[in-house]
């Protein structure tokens, strides 16, 4: 489980060092993927990519949901390696999708069984408009029967 904000540095060489009780969960390789929803990077285990990718293989192969679904999520997704420091380094193309800049402040986020790295003013307004959803709508973790 993945939780906390955390303050990062996405340093000269494009790396960033994960907080501890994240790498704890993901080990020496892990997924970083371009969210489908938010200008930010999604962050998970090899094995959550792989019931993913298990999940996308149950469509039709020739189906255009499959490959849709495909090229979406495995297209926009990169396995990333630690150092021994905890030190990861990003893709270009991550960065850029998240509008991160080197040597600039990097916010980490844990979202439950995921993670996200985010820019730290477009996290700011992000986080502004989940709370203000929340308080506009009352939603509610628990099924009512």
């Amino acid at each position: 489980m993945f939780l906390g904000t955390h303050i990062n540095r996405l340093d000269k060489k494009g790396r960033v060092t994960l907080p501890a009780s994240f790498r704890v969960h993901l080990g020496s390789e892990f997924v970083l993927s371009l969210s489908q929803k938010q200008q930010c990077l999604e962050g998970f285990s090899l094995d959550r990519m792989k019931k993913i990718t298990q999940q996308i293989d149950k469509k039709d192969m020739f189906s255009p949901e499959h490959n849709a679904l495909a090229l979406a999520i495995c297209s926009n997704a990169e396995i990333v390696f630690c150092d021994k420091d905890g030190r990861c380094v990003l893709g270009q193309n991550l960065y850029e999708h998240a509008r991160l800049a080197l040597d600039s402040s990097i916010v980490c986020v844990g979202v439950g069984s995921t993670f996200q790295l985010w820019n730290r003013l477009l996290f700011a307004q992000e986080k502004k408009r989940a709370e203000e959803h929340i308080k506009s709508t009352n939603p509610s973790l628990f099924v009512h029967d």
